[in-house]
């Protein structure tokens, strides 16, 4: 297994707005610039873990916050996902929340020494959603 990390504009290359209006394309500068803001403060780091040429592992992380963690189901249980997290972690994640439903994931974080620090309700597109901050 490999890792390679990129950074936002790595993972997510546009064309420059100028560049569009310049071959005769709409200008949106404005909203590329509130995406790029937005996607920044999500994933500002994306590391993924390759076997054999695929991706099989991702985690994201902005400043000290973990933001995401993903490894395909075929791939699970080979530590893909403790190296991906100690990678996060080496680098300064520090900080992640998890919902309070998923008890997979919160035994895999317990287990690697990450602590509930706080339990909160969020709205996700109109449901409360129960979730803990967790941290190391």
């Amino acid at each position: 297994m490999a890792t390679k990390t990129f950074g936002a504009d790595h993972a997510f290359p546009f064309k420059s707005p100028e560049g569009r209006a310049a071959k005769g394309g709409r200008n949106r500068g404005t909203k590329r610039q509130i995406f790029t803001t937005r996607l920044n403060r999500f994933i500002s780091i994306m590391e993924v873990a390759v076997v054999n040429g695929c991706i099989v592992g991702v985690i994201n992380r902005s400043n000290e916050f973990i933001t995401a963690l993903f490894v395909a189901r075929s791939f699970r249980r080979f530590g893909i996902g403790s190296c991906l997290l100690h990678n996060a972690e080496m680098a300064g994640g520090r900080y992640l929340e998890v919902a309070a439903f998923n008890h997979r994931a919160i035994s895999f974080y317990e287990a690697r020494g990450w602590q509930r620090y706080q339990e909160f309700e969020e709205d996700v597109f109109g449901t409360r959603l129960k979730s803990f901050a967790m941290a190391k």
